[in-house]
């Protein structure tokens, strides 16, 4: 606003609110209105409901799934989800994480067994390729003892399977791709 203006209806007179006190959030927008540098507040986005994992995008995250997946990814047991948040962060690797569990094992069965055509086994939430576990076991026994990864029937306790999952995770530099569900099912990761 020009300082005639100001002159002319009487802004330009001391503030008679103290410097030191602060304004109000509608005090400051309206005194931004009236000094013509208002601009409208960004919209908040919903935040996501605790435990919710947003495979989709709903709450500001990425949309991990495609709009025409015939899949339905569930969310996880809260035993379940807390540990995945507890390990993974409260943050898009967590989601992550539990996007690709539920795609090697969409029933959440910590105790789940696949077994491959060459006889070899997946096991436990994450479905934890046998070989790949005795692969971190000689490359990084302290980390897997860290883990309790000490023998392949650990891999049917959920904190254990998916310590063994995030170890695996920031081993290979591909980072999800050791697991091929959500590959097969169109997720991008």
């Amino acid at each position: 606003m020009p300082s005639w203006l100001k002159k002319l209806l009487g802004l330009d007179l001391k503030s008679p609110i103290p410097e030191n006190q602060q304004l109000t959030p509608e005090a400051a927008q309206a005194l931004q209105r009236l000094s013509g540098s208002y601009a409208a507040p960004a919209p908040t986005p919903t935040p996501i409901p605790q435990g919710v994992f947003d495979y989709k995008g709903q709450y500001g995250g990425p949309n991990y799934i495609p709009e025409n997946s015939p899949y339905k990814p569930t969310q996880p047991p809260v035993k379940i989800a807390k540990m995945i948040f507890d390990l993974f962060g409260k943050d898009k690797e967590a989601t992550r994480a539990a996007l690709a569990t539920w795609s090697e094992n969409a029933k959440w069965d910590p105790t789940a067994v696949h077994v491959n055509k060459d006889s070899s086994e997946d096991m436990g939430l994450t479905q934890v390729w046998e070989n790949t576990f005795r692969d971190r076991q000689k490359y990084q026994p302290g980390a897997m003892k860290k883990a309790g990864a000490l023998s392949l029937e650990d891999l049917n306790n959920p904190a254990v399977n998916l310590a063994v999952a995030k170890i695996i995770l920031n081993s290979s530099p591909n980072r999800w791709a050791r697991w091929m569900g959500w590959q097969d099912k169109g997720f991008k990761l």
